[in-house]
Protein backbone atom coordinates (compact mmCIF):
# COMPACT_ATOMS: atom_id res chain seq x y z
CA UNK A 1 0.00 0.00 0.00
CA UNK A 2 1.31 3.45 -0.97
CA UNK A 3 1.06 6.01 1.80
CA UNK A 4 -0.85 9.25 1.35
CA UNK A 5 1.53 12.12 0.63
CA UNK A 6 -0.81 15.08 1.05
CA UNK A 7 -4.46 15.98 1.13
CA UNK A 8 -6.83 18.94 1.50
CA UNK A 9 -8.60 19.48 4.85
CA UNK A 10 -11.78 17.46 5.27
CA UNK A 11 -13.83 20.66 5.63
CA UNK A 12 -13.26 21.53 1.97
CA UNK A 13 -16.07 20.98 -0.51
CA UNK A 14 -13.58 19.49 -2.97
CA UNK A 15 -10.98 17.15 -1.51
CA UNK A 16 -7.56 16.27 -2.85
CA UNK A 17 -5.67 13.16 -1.80
CA UNK A 18 -2.40 12.22 -3.46
CA UNK A 19 -1.07 8.71 -3.03
CA UNK A 20 2.03 7.94 -5.06
CA UNK A 21 1.33 8.70 -8.74
CA UNK A 22 -2.45 8.97 -8.26
CA UNK A 23 -4.36 12.12 -7.29
CA UNK A 24 -7.92 11.54 -6.11
CA UNK A 25 -10.27 14.54 -6.35
CA UNK A 26 -13.61 14.19 -4.54
CA UNK A 27 -16.65 16.44 -4.79
CA UNK A 28 -17.58 16.69 -1.12
CA UNK A 29 -21.05 18.08 -0.46
CA UNK A 30 -22.83 14.76 0.08
CA UNK A 31 -25.72 16.30 2.03
CA UNK A 32 -26.54 18.38 -1.08
CA UNK A 33 -25.90 15.66 -3.64
CA UNK A 34 -22.53 17.31 -4.37
CA UNK A 35 -24.40 20.10 -6.15
CA UNK A 36 -21.92 22.57 -7.60
CA UNK A 37 -21.35 26.06 -6.19
CA UNK A 38 -19.01 28.80 -7.37
CA UNK A 39 -16.70 28.03 -4.46
CA UNK A 40 -16.58 24.34 -5.39
CA UNK A 41 -15.84 25.05 -9.02
CA UNK A 42 -13.14 27.53 -8.10
CA UNK A 43 -11.59 24.94 -5.78
CA UNK A 44 -11.73 22.35 -8.54
CA UNK A 45 -9.74 24.64 -10.85
CA UNK A 46 -7.23 25.29 -8.06
CA UNK A 47 -6.76 21.59 -7.35
CA UNK A 48 -6.48 20.61 -10.99
CA UNK A 49 -3.83 23.29 -11.46
CA UNK A 50 -1.96 21.97 -8.43
CA UNK A 51 -1.83 18.38 -9.66
CA UNK A 52 -0.76 19.43 -13.16
CA UNK A 53 2.34 20.97 -11.59
CA UNK A 54 3.11 17.92 -9.46
CA UNK A 55 5.52 15.87 -11.56
CA UNK A 56 4.94 12.81 -9.37
CA UNK A 57 1.25 12.63 -10.29
CA UNK A 58 0.50 10.51 -13.38
CA UNK A 59 -3.24 9.87 -13.14
CA UNK A 60 -6.15 11.86 -11.67
CA UNK A 61 -9.33 10.23 -10.35
CA UNK A 62 -12.49 12.36 -10.08
CA UNK A 63 -15.42 11.08 -8.01
CA UNK A 64 -18.10 12.14 -5.53
CA UNK A 65 -18.69 11.60 -1.82
CA UNK A 66 -21.83 9.86 -0.62
CA UNK A 67 -24.69 8.59 -2.77
CA UNK A 68 -24.25 10.96 -5.72
CA UNK A 69 -21.47 11.85 -8.11
CA UNK A 70 -22.98 15.29 -8.68
CA UNK A 71 -26.55 16.55 -9.06
CA UNK A 72 -25.56 19.59 -11.15
CA UNK A 73 -25.48 23.27 -10.30
CA UNK A 74 -26.81 24.38 -6.91
CA UNK A 75 -29.75 26.56 -7.99
CA UNK A 76 -30.40 27.66 -4.41
CA UNK A 77 -26.96 29.16 -3.90
CA UNK A 78 -26.33 30.09 -7.52
CA UNK A 79 -22.96 29.81 -9.22
CA UNK A 80 -20.67 32.82 -9.37
CA UNK A 81 -17.24 32.26 -10.87
CA UNK A 82 -16.24 35.92 -10.69
CA UNK A 83 -14.10 36.89 -13.67
CA UNK A 84 -13.38 33.31 -14.69
CA UNK A 85 -14.83 31.85 -17.88
CA UNK A 86 -17.97 29.80 -17.15
CA UNK A 87 -16.31 26.79 -18.79
CA UNK A 88 -13.07 27.10 -16.78
CA UNK A 89 -13.84 24.28 -14.27
CA UNK A 90 -14.86 21.91 -17.06
CA UNK A 91 -11.81 22.79 -19.16
CA UNK A 92 -9.59 22.21 -16.13
CA UNK A 93 -10.65 18.56 -16.33
CA UNK A 94 -11.07 18.24 -20.09
CA UNK A 95 -7.71 19.84 -20.96
CA UNK A 96 -5.75 18.15 -18.17
CA UNK A 97 -2.25 17.15 -19.28
CA UNK A 98 -2.68 13.93 -17.32
CA UNK A 99 -5.33 11.25 -17.83
CA UNK A 100 -8.46 11.81 -15.76
CA UNK A 101 -10.57 8.84 -14.68
CA UNK A 102 -14.17 9.77 -13.90
CA UNK A 103 -15.69 7.42 -11.34
CA UNK A 104 -19.48 7.53 -11.14
CA UNK A 105 -20.23 6.44 -7.59
CA UNK A 106 -23.87 7.47 -8.04
CA UNK A 107 -26.15 9.57 -10.26
CA UNK A 108 -24.74 12.44 -12.32
CA UNK A 109 -27.12 15.13 -13.53
CA UNK A 110 -26.74 18.36 -15.49
CA UNK A 111 -23.36 19.92 -14.75
CA UNK A 112 -22.31 16.73 -12.97
CA UNK A 113 -22.73 14.84 -16.23
CA UNK A 114 -20.77 17.61 -17.94
CA UNK A 115 -17.83 17.00 -15.59
CA UNK A 116 -18.07 13.26 -16.15
CA UNK A 117 -17.95 13.77 -19.93
CA UNK A 118 -14.78 15.84 -19.51
CA UNK A 119 -12.94 12.80 -18.13
CA UNK A 120 -10.75 10.69 -20.42
CA UNK A 121 -11.77 7.31 -19.03
CA UNK A 122 -15.11 6.67 -17.30
CA UNK A 123 -16.01 4.02 -14.74
CA UNK A 124 -19.56 3.63 -13.41
CA UNK A 125 -21.21 1.91 -10.49
CA UNK A 126 -23.81 -0.37 -12.06
CA UNK A 127 -26.46 1.24 -9.82
CA UNK A 128 -25.76 4.74 -11.16
CA UNK A 129 -27.46 6.72 -13.92
CA UNK A 130 -27.08 10.05 -15.70
CA UNK A 131 -29.60 12.62 -16.92
CA UNK A 132 -30.02 16.14 -18.25
CA UNK A 133 -33.18 17.31 -16.42
CA UNK A 134 -32.86 21.04 -17.16
CA UNK A 135 -35.87 21.16 -19.52
CA UNK A 136 -38.17 20.32 -16.62
CA UNK A 137 -37.45 23.74 -15.10
CA UNK A 138 -37.49 25.67 -18.35
CA UNK A 139 -33.78 25.86 -19.23
CA UNK A 140 -31.36 23.86 -21.35
CA UNK A 141 -27.76 22.70 -20.76
CA UNK A 142 -25.93 25.12 -23.07
CA UNK A 143 -22.76 25.41 -20.96
CA UNK A 144 -21.96 21.71 -20.89
CA UNK A 145 -23.14 20.91 -24.41
CA UNK A 146 -19.59 21.27 -25.78
CA UNK A 147 -18.59 18.25 -23.66
CA UNK A 148 -21.81 16.21 -23.67
CA UNK A 149 -22.63 16.26 -27.39
CA UNK A 150 -19.22 14.95 -28.62
CA UNK A 151 -19.34 12.25 -25.92
CA UNK A 152 -22.88 10.99 -26.54
CA UNK A 153 -23.30 12.06 -30.17
CA UNK A 154 -25.90 14.53 -31.48
CA UNK A 155 -28.88 12.17 -31.65
CA UNK A 156 -28.62 10.68 -28.16
CA UNK A 157 -27.70 14.08 -26.69
CA UNK A 158 -30.77 15.65 -28.26
CA UNK A 159 -33.03 12.92 -26.89
CA UNK A 160 -31.57 13.30 -23.39
CA UNK A 161 -31.85 17.09 -23.47
CA UNK A 162 -35.41 17.12 -24.85
CA UNK A 163 -36.82 14.47 -22.52
CA UNK A 164 -34.63 14.56 -19.40
CA UNK A 165 -34.58 10.75 -19.62
CA UNK A 166 -32.33 8.76 -17.33
CA UNK A 167 -29.57 6.69 -18.91
CA UNK A 168 -28.41 3.67 -16.93
CA UNK A 169 -24.83 2.55 -16.39
CA UNK A 170 -25.54 -0.46 -18.62
CA UNK A 171 -26.66 1.86 -21.41
CA UNK A 172 -23.59 4.07 -20.91
CA UNK A 173 -21.34 1.04 -21.32
CA UNK A 174 -23.20 -0.12 -24.44
CA UNK A 175 -22.93 3.37 -25.95
CA UNK A 176 -19.18 3.56 -25.28
CA UNK A 177 -19.61 6.50 -22.90
CA UNK A 178 -18.53 4.35 -19.95
CA UNK A 179 -15.51 2.10 -20.33
CA UNK A 180 -16.12 -0.12 -17.30
CA UNK A 181 -18.92 -0.82 -14.84
CA UNK A 182 -19.03 -2.65 -11.53
CA UNK A 183 -21.36 -2.98 -8.55
CA UNK A 184 -20.79 -0.19 -6.05
CA UNK A 185 -19.15 -2.66 -3.66
CA UNK A 186 -16.55 -3.46 -6.34
CA UNK A 187 -16.15 0.03 -7.81
CA UNK A 188 -12.87 0.75 -6.04
CA UNK A 189 -11.29 -2.44 -7.41
CA UNK A 190 -12.55 -1.68 -10.92
CA UNK A 191 -11.11 1.82 -10.69
CA UNK A 192 -7.76 0.48 -9.52
CA UNK A 193 -7.57 -1.81 -12.56
CA UNK A 194 -8.19 1.13 -14.89
CA UNK A 195 -5.62 3.28 -13.10
CA UNK A 196 -3.01 0.52 -13.32
CA UNK A 197 -3.63 0.17 -17.04
CA UNK A 198 -2.92 3.89 -17.46
CA UNK A 199 0.17 3.92 -15.23
CA UNK A 200 1.94 1.21 -17.21
CA UNK A 201 2.07 3.42 -20.32
CA UNK A 202 4.06 6.50 -21.33
CA UNK A 203 2.62 9.78 -20.02
CA UNK A 204 4.23 11.64 -22.91
CA UNK A 205 2.50 9.38 -25.42
CA UNK A 206 -0.80 9.72 -23.53
CA UNK A 207 -0.48 13.50 -23.77
CA UNK A 208 -0.01 13.13 -27.51
CA UNK A 209 -3.15 10.98 -27.67
CA UNK A 210 -5.14 13.62 -25.80
CA UNK A 211 -3.99 16.34 -28.21
CA UNK A 212 -4.82 14.14 -31.18
CA UNK A 213 -8.33 13.31 -29.97
CA UNK A 214 -9.09 16.94 -29.13
CA UNK A 215 -7.94 17.99 -32.58
CA UNK A 216 -9.82 15.31 -34.50
CA UNK A 217 -13.01 14.92 -32.46
CA UNK A 218 -13.42 18.29 -30.79
CA UNK A 219 -12.01 20.66 -33.39
CA UNK A 220 -8.85 21.73 -31.59
CA UNK A 221 -7.84 22.62 -28.07
CA UNK A 222 -4.68 22.08 -26.07
CA UNK A 223 -4.15 20.31 -22.79
CA UNK A 224 -3.23 22.36 -19.75
CA UNK A 225 0.38 21.57 -18.82
CA UNK A 226 0.12 23.65 -15.65
CA UNK A 227 2.86 26.06 -16.64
Amino acid sequence: TVSVLYWRPMSDEVLLEVSGPVAKVTLNRPSSGNALTGEMLGRLVEIMTKVQRDSAVRVIVLTGAGKYFCTGMDVRKGVNLGKSKPTAPFDAVFKSAKPVVGVLNGPAMGGGLGLFCCCDVRVCASESFVSLPEVAVGVYPALISAYVVPTFGPSRSQYMMLTGARVSAEELLAAGVAHATAPLSELSAATSRVVKSLLKNSLEAQQGVKRLIQLVAYGGGEYDDGK
